[in-house]
């Protein structure tokens, strides 16, 4: 059986047409929040102390560079390149947009997995102390 969700719900006796552009515009909202990314630009990180997971992106991308060289030129080029989408980088490339955006989620899962294993590391912990950074 269906259930309305509650919050697109409308009062009974609105005009057919607003009740459709409320639905729509709650749908937007949720839509937006949902795929939005939250930056947190105002947050005060001393200079005394390094960030660590900073520090393990850095050394996971130095190791890439040794062991995928392709994957980091591809990912370096993408994200500190010019360029706006993965279209327009994938055009650049002369393949297609679907390619490319799978080799570069296969690249960044490669990174990611590496990074975990950079902040797993005794180096990191024991060089900063023992900190919950995560």
């Amino acid at each position: 059986m269906y259930r309305q969700n509650p919050e697109y719900f409308i009062p009974i006796g609105t005009d057919p047409e607003l009740a459709k552009m409320i639905r729509h515009q709650r749908y937007i909202n949720a839509r937006e929040h949902y795929y939005t990314v939250p930056y947190y630009d105002n947050l005060l990180i001393s200079e005394t102390e390094p960030d660590i997971q900073q520090l393990a992106l850095w050394n996971a991308l130095a190791r890439m560079k040794v062991s995928e060289p392709k994957g980091y030129a591809l990912l370096t080029n993408f994200y500190f390149g010019t360029y706006r989408s993965v279209s327009s980088f994938a055009k650049a490339n002369g393949i297609s947009r679907q390619a490319m955006s799978r080799k570069i989620k296969r690249y960044l899962r490669f990174l990611r997995i590496i990074a975990y294993e950079e902040l797993d590391r005794g180096i990191l912990k024991t060089e900063y102390g023992e900190r919950n950074f995560i």
